[in-house]
């Protein structure tokens, strides 16, 4: 095997699958910087699936709910929340497919260019931006319409995308260029070139505090550039081989997958120090966060499975499976579904999660009487937005009581009759 990878023999990258492979007769190779000779080399890592060593199946608590067939070789997933699309870059086929989010249903496929990577969306603008890595261009889709409106020229081998949408200003980084290209969404033009690291794989931005975060495969390092003046203003080593990002910018926390370390870095945005290190499954590739329960998803590519990380203690809580081969992972923060995309079976797996919990309105009682009578009675309502089972007690015992099975109030002395009411929590609240 030539050891130097031409492009139109790569296709998938953390690790790389090879175009010509079967399902049953495929080598996954791993993507090595080699510092000494400045080039990125493919090495065996894993022998024929099916044949000697096997893949292996995660030990999981739970199985997604659902599984989509996509094109060949999904590899890149974004959702908009505000129309509840997903999308995803089927590398093999160069195309994507558009997902409907509330059916799952796949509702279009749009041809972009070749071997296309990643994939960002501004809800804002319903505008979606695909890397294609052999063409060195940029797709831009109209989401209303799903036509390619544009297209753009980068750097060399563009993989990771992310979208401010506060700004509407688009980050692609540039894997054999060793940048990011900077695009003004309004314009579809490249208005900046920012050097970083070695072999930049992945990008996300915190609209937040306008800062754009790359991660630098081939020197174990993540570069922090200033969205208002593309300045890199640090550089943080992390774990051995960093590829996904996210941020969450509700805690203004980083997050970063480590691929050979089998682990996520945990940065603090405001100083920009790694504060965790959370070990995960057998190579990490992915990374979203959600940030209204500040919960983050981890796909691990040799387990099969996706690791749910709780946001405030740092604690792996649970591990579902997914497809074989999960790459890359996508959150609809407003549904609280999340979305993998598996290589090696083409599919996509869809993970509900329980649904997001909001406060209720203060319950309040009505059909009150004016005033009652000893040994009278008559039953309250109560009012609030809860869905949970509403109850009224009474503070004044001695002078009502309320029936807890039937919620009737009676008076049973002279005074005052006070009652409270009250909710339990319910399905959305």
């Amino acid at each position: 095997m030539d050891p130097t990878p031409r492009k139109s023999e790569d296709l998938l990258q953390c690790p790389f699958v090879d175009e010509k492979d079967t399902y049953f007769n495929r080598e996954i190779k791993m993507r090595i910087f080699t510092a000494a000779t400045r080039k990125i080399r493919l090495v065996v890592a894993m022998a024929t699936v099916g044949a000697g060593l096997t893949l292996p199946l995660a030990t999981a608590a739970s199985a997604a709910t659902s599984t989509i067939s996509v094109g060949s070789y999904p590899y890149g997933v974004a959702v908009n929340p505000s129309t509840n699309t997903v999308y995803v870059t089927n590398t093999a086929d160069y195309t994507v497919s558009v997902i409907n989010g509330s059916t799952n249903a796949v509702t279009s496929t749009i041809s972009v260019g070749s071997y296309p990577y990643g994939v960002a969306v501004n809800p804002s603008t319903n505008t979606v931006y695909v890397t294609n890595s052999a063409d060195n261009t940029v797709s831009v889709i109209n989401g209303s319409t799903n036509a390619v409106t544009s297209t753009i020229s980068v750097g060399s081998d563009p993989d990771g995308v992310a979208v401010n949408p506060l700004t509407n200003t688009v980050y692609v980084v540039n894997f054999d260029d060793n940048s990011v290209s900077v695009i003004n969404g309004s314009t579809n033009e490249v208005t900046d070139t920012v050097s970083v690291g070695t072999a930049p794989y992945g990008v996300a931005v915190n609209p937040s505090t306008n800062t754009v975060y790359a991660t630098n495969y081939g020197d174990n390092t993540v570069s922090v550039i200033n969205g208002s003046t593309n300045a890199v203003t640090s550089t943080i080593s992390v774990g051995s081989n960093p590829y996904g990002v996210a941020v969450n910018p509700l805690t203004n926390t980083v997050y970063v997958t480590t691929f050979f370390d089998n682990s996520v870095s945990v940065i603090n945005g405001s100083t920009n120090a790694v504060t965790s290190t959370i070990s995960v499954g057998s190579y990490p590739c992915g990374v979203a966060v959600n940030p209204l329960t500040n919960t983050v998803y981890v796909t691990t590519f040799l387990d099969n499975s996706v690791s749910v990380i709780n946001g405030s203690t740092n604690a792996v809580t649970s591990t579902i499976s997914t497809g074989v081969a999960p790459f890359v992972v996508a959150v609809n923060p407003s549904t609280n579904t999340v979305y993998v995309t598996n290589a090696s079976d083409s599919t996509v797996s869809v993970i509900t999660q329980p649904s997001i919990k909001s406060t209720p309105t203060t319950p309040s009682i009505s059909n009150l009487p004016a005033s009652g009578t000893f040994g009278g009675s008559f039953t309250p309502t109560v009012s609030t937005t809860g869905d949970g089972t509403t109850s009224v007690t009474s503070s004044t015992t001695s002078v009502c009581t309320v029936d807890p099975a039937s919620g009737l109030v009676s008076y049973v002395g002279a005074g005052t009759c006070t009652l409270d009411a009250h909710v339990a929590a319910g399905t959305n609240y």
